[in-house]
């Protein structure tokens, strides 16, 4: 027999084991090769042991009891869902609104809408508020005692007013909203209903009630008139009937004070500081 080599590849100083020996190792190694399954294709995959000891196999999965998942493939966005020892599952993936509810017993599943407020116990009307596109939505807060106001154009926005009433029905800041006009005429729109109209000018001045099919203030409406300056002020009215007293329909000087108050739907009265 030949020199022999140790594992570092430098001749060996020991004796060489027998040919019976080497013999017996190498078919130890050849059968421990002849174990190994044979597999093509892509790389990658998990080799192991049967029940028995005695064969290697190529496995698609691990399970859980080996520290796998049991699966070979799982839902992409799944939830991952244990069951013991058995494989691990996946939920489908989750709609937009929904959520995953348990019941204590089985599986969680994915519920939305209805189904996931039953399950949640929630009643509408006890536990939820129902959405309702006619729901008036109130500020986030609001002062002891203020009255609110409707706002925007859809009229379901309630505001916090200046307006503040007390626990006696008193109100405060309730004051009359003025509105100054310094031209020699002007003809009155809806929103002077409830108003006080300053009239200042050093020339002659004409209000004017403008008719019923133009404006329509409702009956009972009252607007104030106060003359600021030198110019008189005369109260005309478009088509409908204004009423006087002797007919008078002009502010006596700087500083009166006069009053149109609506009784029907095309006929008024005017009273106060007033001459002919």
């Amino acid at each position: 027999m030949g020199d022999w080599y140790d594992e570092s590849g430098a001749p060996a100083t020991g004796s060489p084991g027998s040919s019976a020996t080497i013999r017996g190792e190498l078919t130890l190694i050849s059968d421990s090769m002849d174990k190994l399954p044979t597999y093509t294709g892509n790389g990658d995959k998990i080799v192991v042991v049967n029940s028995g000891g005695t064969s290697l196999t190529v496995a698609t999965s691990l399970s859980v009891a080996q520290g796998g998942t049991g699966a070979a493939t799982l839902t992409d966005g799944g939830i991952l869902l244990g069951s013991g020892t058995g494989a691990v599952t996946a939920t489908a993936v989750m709609a937009d609104g929904e959520i995953l509810v348990g019941d204590g017993t089985t599986n969680p599943v994915l519920e939305s809408g209805a189904t996931a407020r039953t399950s949640l116990g929630l009643t509408i009307g006890t536990d939820v508020q129902a959405f309702n596109t006619n729901t008036v939505i109130g500020p986030g807060t609001i002062a002891d005692n203020a009255l609110v106001r409707f706002d925007t154009t859809t009229g379901k926005l309630l505001q916090a007013s200046g307006i503040d009433v007390d626990d006696n029905d008193n109100v405060a800041g309730a004051g009359v909203q003025a509105n100054a006009q310094t031209g020699t005429t002007y003809t009155g729109v809806i929103g002077d209903a409830g108003k006080l109209i300053t009239l200042s000018n050093a020339s002659a001045i004409t209000f004017t009630i403008p008719a019923n099919a133009s404006v329509a203030y409702p009956v009972g409406t009252v607007i104030n008139l106060v003359q600021l300056g030198a110019g008189q002020v005369t109260v005309a009215i478009t088509s409908d009937t204004l009423n006087s007293p002797d007919s008078r329909t002009k502010l006596k000087g700087q500083y009166s004070l006069a009053s149109i108050i609506k009784i029907t739907s095309t006929s008024w009265v005017l009273s106060g500081d007033i001459v002919v």
